[in-house]
């Protein structure tokens, strides 16, 4: 079929879609690489998604296209959305990944061209796996202990200094080669020398840490002729989202995949520039594109689709001269308050009753509503707050959700599912569960060797040698783990259904009968929910493997009030968003010396105005720790409403207009 004549994607039972903006059309079908500066609420994703759809319509197989997010949170949204728009079995195969995964996934396929070992009795282990941030620091304290004691190591830097900085080299696109080349004097030598002995000590492992993710699959393509001839025509279209948070690894990364093919399409806003502490970078990506694909086109998306008039109008007084302002296409709305307390402990209690009174009137619900701080100290005041008036909350981004037993312990199931015999870790997080096998047994299978294996509880020798309640302790072990492995080829939510619910593991049972049982059992829905959108388990465990202890659902539950810092509010956006603490020190804050530091605080804080859909309240404490505090001087010329209290009454019965389709 020629391309002309392949029909228009149809959409059966589908809702309505808002017809594009000029500017966002002229995005859409752009050809070639294509940069979209796109300011907040201004329809970006609406963007990816509609050319991602015209891609399909003119002819390009879905299997060949990359969609590059940078939260879990935000592919599982792409994947909605585009289940809206497309075909199911088209959704299907197009690869929508953070960047991570997508480096885990090409280790996994290729990790023995760069010095990965797989072991000769074991050729079915996936390679390499993960390691935690906790295990990569023990190997590195190993190997620091092998150093002589005079040497300078010990003296000058801690194992956390030398992680740190193994960790930038790394994000830098820096091998352990390049960064000897560089060193000058004994100390960089002998820190070039740990480098390259803890890399290889991973490689012999068939481990990779977080940055190796990424730093990895760069040595892949520059190394193996093989794999990046097969990657340049694997993804020959590649779109990124929030291009302003990548590093110069990530950066590269993305550039060596669409090198050949040259259908690179970048998306992202200079003003959400906020994290140049992890080394993004920031503004300086966009010039960078526009040298390394000079054929690219620009295309600027100018319209505020997401928040009322005069939210925008803060945002934009704000940035002041920075940008030109942005254009609302919603209507005014009510004013922007600002809400003055003597204290942060009458800041917090204002907080409270404001939220009660939003959701008595009906205005919003409690997961309407967020609260937006600078510090964590201030989340823990307000979290403490509101669990004291018996508001329902939850605190996005502090990264517990991985750490949880009941996470864990699904995850593991997962993991066993896919292979029983090799993974040890996933099997000791497993038995540490309801199928809990006492520790003196433990011993007893594994013998003299280092780890138990399941190969251990397999074995009909050992059993013989087992008092016969031992025996059966075991034996039901061993149904369990065959259970698991005949679900090697479910869906990954099937199988957590039946890993939770009576008839299969009942999992859920065990949750209940603990004191915080509904909590964890909340959590362990959460996850079969997140894990809804994936068809199979081995991409669900990529994605969830290369999270490295962050929170991936970012919302968690159901009907609470958000508490979360700027920083973790990036993406996000709430009908009613109530922005703390916005005084002298923490806005900016006090660690912000520089003209360059200022400006990204600058941009923090415009992150935070505009996460607002409909009402924006800013409030500040004249004392916080026992000390004289100051409005921000940002506050200066803001057109801002001070006034004792909202009249959420009025608010509600002005009945806000729904967030249209455009965004």
């Amino acid at each position: 079929m020629c391309m002309n004549t392949i029909p228009k994607i149809t959409l059966i039972d589908k809702p309505p879609r808002h017809e594009l903006s000029t500017e966002q059309r002229q995005a859409v079908e752009a050809s070639g690489p294509l940069l979209i500066r796109a300011g907040a609420g201004s329809g970006k994703t609406r963007v990816l998604i509609e050319r991602v759809a015209h891609l399909i319509a003119t002819g390009v197989d879905p299997f060949s296209i990359l969609v590059v997010t940078f939260s879990v949170r935000a592919a599982h949204e792409l994947r909605d959305r585009l289940d809206d728009l497309l075909r199911p079995d088209q959704t299907r195969l197009i690869t929508i990944s953070t960047l991570h995964a997508l480096g885990l996934r090409m280790l996994r396929d290729h990790g023995d061209l760069v010095g990965y070992i797989r072991g000769e009795d074991d050729k079915t282990r996936r390679i390499p796996e993960v390691c935690s941030q906790e295990r990569a620091h023990t190997m590195l304290n190993t190997l620091l202990q092998s150093l002589p004691p005079e040497s300078p190591m010990h003296t000058r830097l801690s194992s956390d200094d030398i992680a740190h900085i193994i960790s930038t080299e790394k994000c830098n696109g820096i091998t352990p080669a390049g960064f000897a080349s560089r060193a000058t004097g004994t100390l960089h030598e002998t820190l070039a020398w740990v480098y390259a002995e803890y890399q290889s000590r991973l490689k012999q492992a068939g481990l990779a840490d977080f940055d190796d993710l990424i730093a990895q699959p760069l040595t892949l393509l520059a190394q193996s002729p093989e794999a990046r001839q097969y990657y340049e025509s694997r993804w020959t279209h590649i779109l990124a989202d929030e291009i302003q948070d990548v590093n110069e690894a990530q950066y590269a990364l993305l550039c060596a995949l669409a090198v050949q093919q040259r259908n690179l399409t970048l998306a992202g806003d200079d003003l959400q520039s906020i994290y140049a502490f992890r080394g993004a970078l920031g503004c300086e990506v966009f010039d960078r594109f526009k040298h390394d694909f000079p054929e690219a086109h620009e295309a600027h998306l100018p319209h505020n689709f997401r928040s009322y008039a005069n939210i925008v109008r803060v945002g934009d007084a704000l940035l002041g001269t920075l940008r030109p302002g942005q254009e609302a296409t919603r209507p005014s709305g009510c004013p922007v308050f600002l809400l003055p307390a003597n204290s942060e402990h009458q800041e917090a209690e204002r907080i409270v009753q404001e939220i009660t009174d939003a959701v008595a009137t009906g205005f919003v619900r409690h997961d309407e509503c967020a609260v937006l701080c600078r510090t964590w100290a201030q989340v823990d005041l307000a979290e403490k707050m509101l669990l004291k008036h018996k508001v329902p909350c939850s605190v996005v981004g502090r990264g517990y959700f991985f750490e949880q037993p009941e996470v864990k312990f699904l995850l593991a199931c997962l993991h066993l599912s896919q292979d029983i015999m090799c993974d040890s870790i996933s099997l000791l997080v497993f038995l540490d569960g309801p199928n809990c096998l006492p520790r003196p047994l433990r011993k007893t299978l594994m013998g003299d060797a280092p780890e138990l294996l399941a190969e251990h509880l397999f074995d009909e020798a050992h059993l013989s040698h087992l008092t016969e309640r031992d025996c059966e302790v075991v034996i039901a072990i061993q149904h369990t783990l065959n259970i698991l492995g005949e679900g090697k080829t479910c869906a990954p939510a099937d199988l957590l259904g039946f890993v939770l619910q009576e008839g299969g593991l009942n999992y859920s049972q065990h949750l209940r009968a603990l004191p915080d049982g509904a909590t964890r059992l909340e959590r362990a829905n959460e996850l079969r929910r997140l894990a809804q959108s994936f068809g199979s388990i081995a991409d669900f465990l990529d994605e969830m493997d290369a999270l490295s202890g962050q929170d991936p659902l970012a919302l968690l539950g159901r009907d609470r009030v958000r508490l979360l810092t700027l920083h973790a509010a990036k993406g996000l956006e709430f009908r009613l968003v109530f922005f703390i603490g916005v005084e002298e020190g923490l806005i900016p804050h006090h660690s912000a010396t520089s003209a360059r530091s200022l400006k990204e605080e600058l941009r923090l804080a415009y992150v935070g105005l505009t996460r607002a859909t409909e009402v924006l309240c800013l409030s500040f404490a004249r004392m916080r720790d026992g000390k004289a505090r100051l409005a921000s001087p940002w506050l200066r010329g803001l057109p801002l409403e001070m006034r004792q209290r909202p009249n959420w009454a009025h608010i509600a019965q002005a009945n806000p207009i729904a967030i249209g389709g455009a965004a």
